[in-house]
């Protein structure tokens, strides 16, 4: 896990790339209101969590650099409404003396606070300013308002993971594999008739296996549906013929896990979903052997956009003339991957900057969606949805695959289907 101190030292580091006479103002994460009583589940900002560790709603935090550095946190503290309702907060002492704050104050402190500043610091730093424009005013109050630096220290800072950040996603990735497998051999069983079941089996084996809860809403995609990239209705029924796409990740104290599997209802790949898996599953062992330091994660987006193409083509998917840019577009149309942490999309540079390095964490998770088009020759693959997703930590020498222990060769699926 990580600790007090190390939330200490990530601000502390965060202050040290900010000139003297400077502010930071960040805010958390607000509760959201769905209806009545009830509230949308809460998760935190991830630089907020970077930084803090702090989980409660309707925080923000402040660092300064001034004549020394200290961090003070404006939150609700112990409430004995909320307390009745929702459970007891976290007391101010308790924000200090067990969370490693200098101070830590009412929420309802905060604009009073502002409004005393009188422009007393040289730079206010800030990553998304309040979105009342009463508030915004206020903070102009404490000085000159930037809002780009700090999107970039915690960029670069989050980027490369430290042990204890790999320890919680290896977890998390173990986690999300099983659950993967034990969902798979369940559809064995012929349990499921809807999708929205297959999402439940997910959710359930991961939270039984020691889950915090889910990474994001989980996509669990019957047939064509799986051709939709962020369908996440799951409210289709179940057929034989057809093969099911989960993407779903659970994480472990807000480390997520993000990984797809693709599989046959029936137990057995028919012969065109066998092609289409065959051309992904090339493309994943390949775009793997790139991962190293050094290496633009836009080399191996363009190796994937290019495999999968030609693999389109030599199946007999698309004609040979096919524009490899038009077909890129009709039936892959995503990113290789992505940067992967306290977020599911964590912060990265932009894939052209964007070149790995020891300890970072990536999704590489190319795909299929075979939709009706003027480009596709041979309607047998139509309805075809396939994508292949793993969570990878680059080394120095060699990758560690924090989730191979998901089903993912053709024959192993199949032999865990006819168990």
């Amino acid at each position: 896990m990580v600790t007090t101190q190390q939330y200490i030292a990530r601000r502390k580091a965060l202050l040290d790339k900010v000139p003297d006479s400077s502010i930071l103002v960040i805010f958390g994460a607000k509760r959201q209101h769905k209806s009545a009583d009830q509230h949308f589940p809460f998760w935190q900002l991830g630089n907020f969590y970077y930084l803090s560790g702090w989980q409660e709603p309707d925080a923000i935090l402040v660092m300064s650099k001034n004549r020394g550095i200290e961090s003070t946190l404006y939150h609700v503290g112990e409430n004995s409404h909320d307390a009745r309702w929702h459970g007891r907060n976290i007391s101010h002492t308790a924000a200090q003396t067990e969370h490693g704050f200098d101070h830590a104050r009412p929420l309802k402190a905060f604009p009073e606070w502002l409004e005393r500043q009188n422009q007393q610091y040289q730079s206010v730093f800030t990553l998304d300013a309040p979105a009342d424009f009463l508030a915004r005013q206020q903070l102009t109050k404490a000085g000159e308002i930037d809002q780009l630096t700090l999107a970039q220290h915690l960029t670069a800072m989050r980027l490369v993971k430290t042990n204890e950040e790999i320890e919680l996603m290896r977890e998390a990735g173990r986690i999300t594999a099983r659950a993967h497998k034990d969902t798979m051999r369940a559809s064995a069983e012929h349990i499921f008739s809807n999708e929205r079941q297959i999402a439940a089996s997910f959710q359930y084996y991961a939270q039984m296996n020691g889950a915090s809860g889910l990474a994001y809403d989980s996509i669990a995609a019957a047939g064509a549906n799986a051709c939709t990239l962020h369908y996440t209705k799951n409210n289709s029924k179940i057929n034989p013929d057809e093969c099911i796409l989960l993407d779903a990740g659970c994480h472990i104290d807000h480390y997520c896990a993000d990984v797809t599997r693709t599989w046959p209802v029936a137990g057995k790949f028919s012969a065109e979903q066998k092609a289409v898996y065959d051309v992904v599953m090339a493309a994943h062992r390949s775009c793997l052997q790139m991962l190293k330091p050094g290496v633009r994660f836009s080399e191996i987006h363009s190796h994937s956009q290019k495999l999968l193409v030609d693999g389109l083509k030599h199946i007999g998917v698309i004609k040979k003339s096919c524009d490899p840019q038009a077909a890129f577009e009709a039936f892959y149309g995503h990113a290789i991957g992505h940067s992967l942490g306290l977020d599911v999309h964590d912060p990265s540079p932009s894939r052209e900057q964007f070149s790995l390095e020891s300890n970072v964490v990536v999704t590489i998770e190319p795909g299929l969606y075979l939709s009706k088009s003027e480009h596709l020759e041979d309607d047998r693959f139509l309805g075809i949805g396939v994508r292949i997703e793993d969570n990878i930590r680059v080394l120095d020498e060699g990758i560690e695959n924090f989730t191979e222990n998901a089903p993912i060769e053709i024959t192993d699926i199949e032999n865990l289907m006819s168990a």
